[in-house]
C-alpha cells in the first residue's frame, strides 16, 4: 500500500508538463515584450523575426515610429505596468522551488504560474490601452501610412522564410 503511495502517478507527469507548457506560453508575452523595453530604447533598433501566434501585437510596435514606441514603453513604466526584473526573477525562482520539491505540489505550482500569467494579462491589456491611445491621436492620413507599414512589415517578414 504504501509503494503505491510514493510511486508517481501519471496524471502528475502529465500535469507537471501542461503546467510547465501553460508557463512558457504565458511567459513568452512578457519576455518578449520587456526584451523590447530594453532593445528599443534607442533609434534605429528594430525588433527581430516574425511575430509569433503570442506576440502578434509586436507587428503593431514595430510599425509604430521609434517615437510613438518609446512613448508607449515610458507609459507603461510610469504606470508599474512593466513588472521589475527582479519581481520577475522572483516569481521563476518560486516557481523553480516548487519543481524541485518533493513531495511535489501541483496546486502551489499552479498558483505560482497564475500568478505569472495574472502580470502577463496586465502587461498585455495596459500595452494595448497605451497602443490604442498612439493610433487614436493619429490623423487619418498617419493611421492609413501606419496600416501600410504593418503591412510592409508583415509582407518582408513573410518574405524571409
Amino acid at each position: 500500500m504504501q509503494d503505491s503511495e510514493n510511486r508517481p502517478s501519471s496524471r502528475s507527469g502529465w500535469m507537471k508538463w501542461a503546467l510547465l507548457g501553460s508557463l512558457a506560453a504565458n511567459l513568452a508575452f512578457v519576455g518578449l515584450v520587456a526584451g523590447a523595453v530594453w532593445r528599443h530604447d534607442g533609434p534605429g533598433n528594430r525588433m527581430p523575426g516574425d511575430p509569433g501566434p503570442g506576440a502578434f501585437g509586436f507587428a503593431y510596435l514595430r510599425a509604430l515610429p521609434p517615437e510613438d514606441r518609446r512613448e508607449i514603453f515610458r507609459g507603461l513604466r510610469a504606470a508599474d505596468a512593466l513588472p521589475q526584473r527582479s519581481a520577475r526573477r522572483a516569481q521563476y525562482d518560486a516557481a523553480i522551488a516548487l519543481l524541485r520539491a518533493d513531495p511535489f505540489d501541483p496546486e502551489a505550482l499552479r498558483q505560482a504560474v497564475s500568478q505569472q500569467s495574472e502580470s502577463s494579462v496586465r502587461l498585455q491589456g495596459a500595452a494595448q490601452s497605451a497602443w490604442l491611445a498612439v493610433v487614436d491621436g493619429m490623423t487619418s492620413e498617419e493611421r492609413v501610412t501606419y496600416a501600410a507599414e504593418i503591412e510592409r512589415n508583415l509582407l518582408k517578414r513573410s518574405g524571409d522564410r
